[in-house]
Formats: C-alpha cells, structure tokens, sequence
C-alpha cells in the first residue's frame, strides 16, 4: 500500500541493532527522523524494563496499584497475585523482545501504528513474522514488526513511544486490540485528563490482555517515577 520498504541500521553500545525501516515511497528518512526512531526505541527499552523491575516487586506502590486499577481495571487496592504475575510475564517477553536488535518501520500516515498478522501458508511465508501465542484465543500467529507513524518519531516522540510500545506487546507477548473499548485516548491522556477508555465495555479479564492498557501502564509509572528518558 505504501510502497517497496528500504532500511537504515543503526547500532546501539556496539552490539543490539535498530533497523529503521521506510518506504521508497515516502524518501529516506532525515538525521532527525533517524535519531528520533533511534530515541523512542531506546526509551522503549529502558521503560519496559524499569517497569518490569517495578511489578516484580512484592509489595507495589500506590504509583502501580493506581496505574494498574486504570489500565487493567484491577481492584483498588492492587492487582490479584495471578494479575501481577501476567502483568509481569507480558513485561517480559515484550522486553526481550525490544531489547535484542529490533526493527521499526515508519512512514504509515494512515495510522497511528499497526502490526501485520502474516499466515503461515507459502504466499504468506515470505513476509517473516514472529511466532507468539494470542493471548485471547491461546492459537499461535506469526506477528509482523511495529509500524509507527513517521511523523511521531519526529513531531510527538511521546505518542510515537506510546505506539511502539503497544505494537511491541502485539508482537513480542500477543496482546490483543478491543476495538475502541480497549483504546485509551491519548489525546485526553496527554492532555493530563487522566487514562480514559474510548468507549465503556472492557472488563478486567479483557483489560489484563489488551495492548494498550500495557503501554500505557508502562508510560504511566515511568513518567510518575521519574525514569529517565531520551525523548
């Protein structure tokens, strides 16, 4: 839809790579836009694993129980033992993930982000993906990498963090979308206005395997405990 594919790769400390893909179509990407793929990826990485750090914790903050009742509609007084645990398990999978040489494609103006669900046929083979088990339905698909909007890792890196977050739980932990009901909107989000689902209707079990209600409990309890950030 938006042209043949070309990438950049960059290299982080000497060893993990970041491959910064981009379409012919849209033109190579400028220094900036490659430093700032390059920014939310790492921020990614340090995020996912300062909050991984954080819910393996035994005791959790009132920063955590709080973020957690928001985004996976876990009680008040913070999630069951079971809740911390797949929390903790869907951190860490999306975190070795991330953390090992990665590629993010950008220049998809139509979306915010997105992640192809290649099949496992001969026609379909060719486009790669990575095996993971849907957490919904427990069936193994093969999850292709994480698309962002090429403006976000320039003009709004904090949407563009946000967005290759949940497209990395798709692809590393096999969370799963609820339409709008699984959406928090950022524009409120980001605005201050507190994390507020699109549309009512996500109940606990839903929300505990809901892309986004991960990304933005990773945002949330990094941004309210101060971990450092390069974007």
């Amino acid at each position: 839809m938006f042209g043949k594919w070309s990438s950049t790769t960059k290299k982080i400390n000497g060893s993990s790579s970041i491959v910064i893909a981009h379409t012919k179509l849209a033109g190579k990407p400028s220094d900036t836009e490659l430093q700032g793929a390059q920014d939310v990826v790492q921020t990614a990485r340090n995020w996912v694993s300062a909050a991984l750090t954080l819910t393996a914790a035994t005791d959790w903050s009132d920063t955590l129980k709080a973020a957690a009742a928001s985004c996976f509609l876990t009680d008040a007084g913070g999630p069951t033992a079971d809740q911390r645990q797949e929390i903790n398990r869907v951190l860490q999978m999306t975190k070795s993930g991330i953390c090992g040489s990665v590629e993010i494609k950008i220049g998809s103006p139509s979306a915010n982000g997105y992640v192809n669900v290649h099949g496992f046929g001969k026609k379909q083979y060719k486009f790669g993906g990575r095996r993971v088990k849907n957490l919904q339905t427990g069936k193994t698909e093969r999850i292709g990498r994480a698309h962002v909007d090429r403006d976000f890792v320039t003009n709004d890196k904090p949407r563009g963090l946000l967005t290759f977050i949940h497209e990395s739980t798709h692809r590393y932990a096999g969370t799963v979308d609820y339409d709008d009901m699984g959406y928090i909107s950022a524009t409120n989000y980001f605005a201050g206005n507190g994390i507020m689902f699109r549309e009512p209707g996500l109940n606990a079990g839903q929300a505990i395997t809901n892309a986004d209600s991960y990304a933005v409990f990773v945002y949330e309890v990094c941004t309210t405990e101060g971990t450092p950030s390069l974007i």
